[in-house]
C-alpha cells in the first residue's frame, strides 16, 4: 500500500549522509506520474535542486511520457545542462509522430523551481560521445500498426487495468460487453500499453 511521507521526514531523509549537512543529497529528482505537481514540490522544499514533474491539473500519455523521457536523459548523458535537456524533451515531445497532440502534451512537464536558472550539468564527467548508434529492435514474426485509440479515450483505466493484468496472466482473453459499449477500445488500449513497454518479442498481430 501507499507509504505517506511527511516534508518534514522528507528533509531528514535526504540530508542524511549529506557532506554539506543541511543540502539534500540529492541532485535532481523526477517525479514521472501524471498529476505529479505536488509531490514535486515536496522535493523542491527539502532543497533539491532539479526536480520535474507533471502539472497538478494534466494527464500526461506513455507515448508523450517516453519521448519526454529518452530525449531529455540522453542530452543529460551527453553533458547537457538540465535546463537545455529540459527543452529538448519537450521538443521531443512536440514532434513525437506517437503524440497527436503535441504542443499540449509537451506544456504539462514542469521544470522546478520555475525561478532558479538549472544550469548544473548533472553528469558532467561521462566520456564524451561524438555518435551513437542505437541497437537494432528486435525483428518480429508479427508485425503491424495497432489502430490509433480514440482521442477521447477517458475513464476506462480500471478496464484497461484488468485487460492488461489478464493479458500478462492468461494465454487467451476476451473484452465482453453489449454492442458499442467500448470494447474494442480497452483491448487496443490495453495492447498499446504492452506494446509500448516490448512485452511481446515476437510482435503483436491486429485482425
Amino acid at each position: 500500500g501507499a507509504h505517506f511521507v511527511q516534508v518534514d521526514r522528507l528533509r531528514r531523509l535526504l540530508q542524511a549522509g549529506s557532506a554539506s549537512g543541511g543540502t539534500a543529497s540529492l541532485s535532481f529528482v523526477f517525479v514521472s506520474a501524471c498529476f505529479s505537481e505536488a509531490a514535486a514540490q515536496a522535493f523542491v522544499e527539502v532543497g533539491v535542486p532539479h526536480v520535474i514533474a507533471v502539472r497538478r491539473n494534466s494527464r500526461v500519455s506513455d507515448p508523450a511520457a517516453h519521448a519526454f523521457t529518452r530525449a531529455f536523459y540522453l542530452a543529460l548523458a551527453v553533458g547537457e545542462k538540465v535546463r537545455a535537456a529540459f527543452d529538448i524533451g519537450k521538443q521531443a515531445v512536440v514532434n513525437a509522430p506517437s503524440v497527436p497532440a503535441g504542443e499540449r502534451e509537451a506544456a504539462t512537464f514542469l521544470l522546478l523551481p520555475p525561478d532558479a536558472p538549472h544550469d548544473e550539468a548533472i553528469l558532467p564527467n561521462l566520456t564524451h560521445v561524438d555518435r551513437w548508434e542505437p541497437p537494432a529492435p528486435p525483428r518480429s514474426t508479427l508485425a503491424g500498426p495497432l489502430p490509433t485509440a480514440p482521442e477521447a479515450f477517458l475513464g476506462r483505466n480500471v478496464e484497461t487495468y484488468r485487460a492488461v493484468s489478464a493479458v500478462l496472466d492468461r494465454r487467451l482473453v476476451s473484452v465482453v460487453g453489449p454492442r458499442g459499449i467500448g470494447k474494442s477500445a480497452v483491448a487496443l488500449a490495453a495492447l498499446d500499453f504492452l506494446v509500448q513497454r516490448h512485452y511481446f518479442s515476437d510482435g503483436v498481430l491486429y485482425v
